[in-house]
């Protein structure tokens, strides 16, 4: 996968402001870090990658505590269906979503961008998030056990399906009405290497509500445990996101390592 050369260090960074740091400070001694070098930083950017001969975007942040002799953590934040020729602006709206918690708890963000006109190929846009991993690793200090997803919607759709099948690689994920059954297939969970941390989110009037609960099922049917290692986050409302979202989610992902 996007695995480069992985050196150990006394520690395993958790973001600066978790209420449970349980890796730090000779908890868990597993520390995997990228060691990379040469990426600019902190603040919000715009990257080009080639991918198969096409030039990708993707919008990132880098917080302002990074410092290359720290390894970091990373989430990817995948975004929703967009209208016709705005997925570039719907990646761009999810970082900034996001970017104020992201400097809140010193973790480096990743927006990547559909490669389809209004949305996700995931075929194609799995080579690409891959691509971004790697370059990441390359060019800043990442501490590869603490590999954090996120997704909204048809984000959530193929997120489910691209964490789940690297389960060994990420750390944990979250979805905000986002569900097995739109990509991944509810027996999904079941060919997953690792049972991950997961975190389902969707409004009790969303379109959506019913099949979340169907993921629900799914995951612990396979052998998630509620209240372990699969959480359920309702709330009233529909398919949106509400301004609590990054605060909550990155609450759940802050204290897990690939370990856990």
């Amino acid at each position: 996968m996007w695995q480069g050369t992985v050196v150990a260090l006394p520690d395993i960074p958790s973001f600066t402001n978790c209420p449970d740091i349980i890796h730090n400070s000779g908890f868990q001694n597993q520390s995997q870090a990228s060691n990379g070098l040469g990426g600019v930083y902190p603040g919000p950017l715009t990257n080009q990658i080639t991918v198969d001969q096409v030039n990708r975007t993707y919008y990132s942040y880098i917080p302002s505590q990074y410092n290359p002799n720290t390894a970091f953590p990373v989430l990817m934040v995948l975004h929703g269906a967009a209208a016709p020729g705005q997925t570039a602006q719907a990646a761009l709206a999810m970082r900034n979503f996001w970017q104020a918690t992201a400097e809140t708890y010193q973790m480096i963000l990743i927006a990547p961008v559909a490669s389809g006109s209004q949305g996700w190929v995931p075929g194609t846009d799995a080579s690409i998030w891959v691509t971004i991993l790697n370059q990441t690793e390359s060019d800043y200090n990442i501490e590869t056990t603490r590999y954090y997803g996120w997704g909204f919607s048809a984000g959530g759709h193929v997120g489910h399906w691209f964490y789940l099948l690297n389960s060994e690689y990420f750390a944990a994920y979250a979805v905000n009405a986002g569900v097995l059954e739109a990509y991944a297939g509810l027996s999904y969970p079941l060919s997953a290497t690792r049972q991950l941390p997961i975190m389902e989110m969707v409004g009790t009037t969303d379109a959506l509500y019913s099949y979340t609960l169907n993921d629900q099922a799914a995951f612990l049917n396979a052998g998630w445990q509620s209240g372990v290692n699969y959480q359920l986050q309702t709330f009233t409302g529909g398919h949106e996101l509400t301004v609590d979202v990054p605060e909550k989610v990155a609450e759940f992902l802050c204290d897990k390592s690939k370990f856990d």
